[in-house]
């Protein structure tokens, strides 16, 4: 996993606060943060408390950045902000000149605590997004008729907060975003009101990937929502003009911000500003009164928060009380693609998996490399079983025309007799990447048939009716892909399903085109449940459907070979859909540079994809 790379503005008098962020953001994040300060001036002392928590954490660098701002926004107005705004407020624009290699990074303000693991943000997908922000919930009409009035913002238009902003760093760069900012400071420069947040919001106007709430819970969100729902957000966010270090008579009449300021005293202790802070309470009299007042609230806040995390482990519990297991099948050179799957499964799913890999011979340090996962993901397990190919399938005679499918495809025959405690299973390919909580799938109802499976909607119509005809079967039938299976193991054991599977195989082994799929389909001819299509979403010459829980890059063409695959028909190069997904799980495995290059060879080796790979990198594709 890449270190996540996090953005904060601070001049000297802030930087107990930058201070206070970081360590909520360490406390509750498991991944490598990379922290960069954009420095408006602080002190050589200032900086070395900050670093002093590296005795606290070691999941963490700092660099700071030293802003010349009277240099670099020295064409910038700023009479018409906020009192509370200060010219700094504009230094995040420069993050991607200052730092032009990083593709993608987080900037967040500093009256800001992280609650939870900030991993979980931070890998969302942007897709062609500059930039991923949370929108304000605008209740007044005067603030609504501000926006479109003053800020020619549409009607429709998601005013959002630019305290939390996931940045598309590259790209930003490549389109000279800052060009345009300095460009609309000094068009609405006598309208602006929240500085760099109304020039964000009309250079980006609904132009944005919507993040959810819980990213940015506002001051005004608190207020707003249920009580205690906020205690389940990742981002609190006291914006606004009342700081939780500003106690004073204000605060004390505000009973509903009091209640949760107490979040961010819980790690300003933890810093070396604690009693500088203290000090910087405007009302010594009522300080005490009000810190007993917070220590009551946080105790009540505790408690509440104990009852829910309790009820949270009771749900965990029932949920995990029936373990997921799940089969895979690979050889040595597929190995790369099971840790993919597996990423991608325990990236998206609650439950715990117990991951069970038919081993066709996968080497000892690939193993290693699979369990790796470990160190990303506490919500699996993973037992490889040996599987002699020669002993277990030598009846059956293996000439299998599709010639990217190997031996190794009839394992999953074995699944229940390999496991005689488990009752049902899932089976998926390694060419399969899971987008949604696998437990959804595992919960299906099989209705008392054996098997669950996806109809095959992919392939063309005079494809299957010729399948459909050489192995003999009805062409109204329902032939379904066996690269996803729900199986009732218990049910297949009593039936001895695997035994009269190679039967059928030694039957019908001339007439075979799809090896063990062919089987499958011949003996549970339309005698199995029929699932949504959602999960075995799989490739075809018109692109993906759409909402889907599991992707499968079925054919001959996978991710790892190429961005596109020769049309049937035309025998022009066309676009693989959903290809960032496999690079997503790719990328925190550790085969991904191995990954990299099994794509080069191909793409060099194959001449057909050679010939197109010019034309294609020129972006002459459909």
């Amino acid at each position: 996993m890449r270190n996540i790379p996090i953005f904060l503005s601070s001049d000297n008098n802030y930087a107990p606060f930058v201070a206070t962020t970081i360590a909520s953001i360490c406390d509750n994040t498991k991944a490598f943060c990379d922290f960069y300060i954009l420095d408006g001036g602080i002190s050589r002392k200032n900086k070395e408390n900050i670093k002093k928590l590296k005795m606290r954490f070691k999941n963490f660098s700092i660099e700071f950045l030293s802003i010349n701002q009277e240099v670099e926004f020295k064409n910038i107005e700023y009479k018409n902000f906020s009192k509370y705004i200060s010219i700094s407020t504009y230094n995040r624009f420069l993050i991607p000149r200052l730092k032009p290699k990083l593709d993608k990074i987080l900037y967040l303000d500093v009256d800001i605590i992280v609650k939870n693991d900030i991993s979980e943000l931070y890998n969302t997908d942007l897709k062609d997004y500059l930039l991923a922000a949370v929108p304000e919930n605008i209740t007044s009409s005067l603030d609504r008729l501000r926006y479109t009035r003053d800020l020619n913002l549409s009607i429709e238009h998601k005013y959002f907060n630019a305290g939390v902003l996931l940045i598309n760093n590259r790209q930003w760069l490549i389109q000279d975003v800052l060009k345009d900012v300095f460009n609309t400071e000094h068009r609405y420069r006598n309208k602006l009101k929240l500085a760099d947040q109304d020039i964000l919001n009309i250079i980006f106007n609904n132009n944005y990937k919507e993040l959810s709430a819980k990213y940015n819970v506002l001051n005004e969100d608190v207020y707003c929502e249920a009580p205690y729902k906020e205690l389940c957000s990742c981002i609190r966010h006291f914006n606004g003009p009342l700081k939780p270090w500003a106690i004073n008579e204000k605060y004390s009449k505000k009973s509903y911000m009091v209640r949760h300021i107490s979040e961010f005293w819980k790690y300003a202790q933890m810093t070396s500003f604690y009693n500088e802070l203290l000090d910087k309470c405007n009302d010594p009299k009522q300080q005490e009164e009000i810190i007993r007042k917070l220590h009551l609230e946080f105790m009540v806040h505790k408690r509440v928060l104990a009852l829910t995390e309790n009820r949270a482990k009771r749900k965990d519990l029932q949920e995990v009380a029936h373990k997921i297991p799940i089969f895979l099948s690979s050889d040595n050179n597929y190995a790369p693609f099971v840790a993919t799957t597996i990423a991608s499964v325990c990236d998206n799913t609650k439950s715990f998996c117990d991951f069970y890999i038919l081993d066709g011979g996968i080497s000892e340090e690939n193993q290693e490399k699979i369990c790796s996962l470990k160190k990303q993901f506490g919500n699996f397990s993973i037992e490889f079983i040996k599987i002699d190919l020669e002993k277990e399938f030598c009846s059956i005679d293996y000439k299998n025309e599709c010639s990217y499918v190997s031996m190794s495809t009839y394992n999953r025959f074995l699944i229940p007799l390999l496991k005689q405690e488990i009752n049902k299973a899932i089976y998926l390919d390694v060419d399969v990447i899971v987008a949604g909580d696998i437990n959804e799938f595992y919960k299906q109802p099989l209705n008392g048939h054996l098997i669950g499976a996806i109809p095959d909607l992919c392939r063309n119509y005079e494809f299957l009716n010729n399948v459909k005809e050489w192995v003999g079967l009805k062409l109204d039938s329902k032939y379904f892909n066996a690269g996803v299976l729900l199986i009732d193991c218990q049910k297949w054991r009593e039936n001895d399903i695997t035994n009269k599977l190679f039967d059928v195989e030694k039957k019908y082994r001339e007439k075979l085109r799809m090896a063990d799929q062919d089987v499958l389909n011949i003996y549970f001819e339309n005698d199995y449940e029929m699932f949504n299509e959602m999960f075995n979403e799989m490739f075809n010459e018109q692109d993906a459907s759409g909402d889907f829980i599991i992707r499968h890059f079925s054919g001959s063409i996978k991710p790892w070979q190429a961005d596109f695959y020769i049309h049937s028909k035309t025998k022009r190069p066309c676009k693989t859909a959903n290809l960032d997904l496999f690079w997503k799980y790719a990328k925190i495995t550790s085969f991904y540079e191995q990954i990299c290059c099994i794509k080069e060879q191909y793409l060099t080796s194959n001449l057909l994809y050679k010939r197109f790979n010019a034309v294609v990198n020129k972006g002459v594709i459909k």
